[in-house]
């Protein structure tokens, strides 16, 4: 990574990455389960790591997106 940033967001915030990369807060759950709604270009791959560490491991990193 050539870097990092934290940042703090409430419920309904939003962060850009880019021009065309939003990641916005959609809900704050009491366990500390935070739910993002991603919204970028249909050529950007978009994976939780846990899927795309496996995906890798499967030799599948280019299959289309599952969640």
């Amino acid at each position: 990574m050539n870097g990092n940033l934290v940042l703090s967001r409430y419920a309904g915030e939003a962060i850009m990455i880019g021009n065309d990369i939003r990641v916005e807060v959609i809900e704050i759950r009491h366990s500390g389960v935070v739910r993002l709604r991603i919204t970028a270009p249909p050529d950007v791959r978009i994976d939780r790591e846990e899927v795309r560490e496996r995906k890798e491991r499967e030799g599948t990193a280019d299959a289309p997106q599952q969640g």
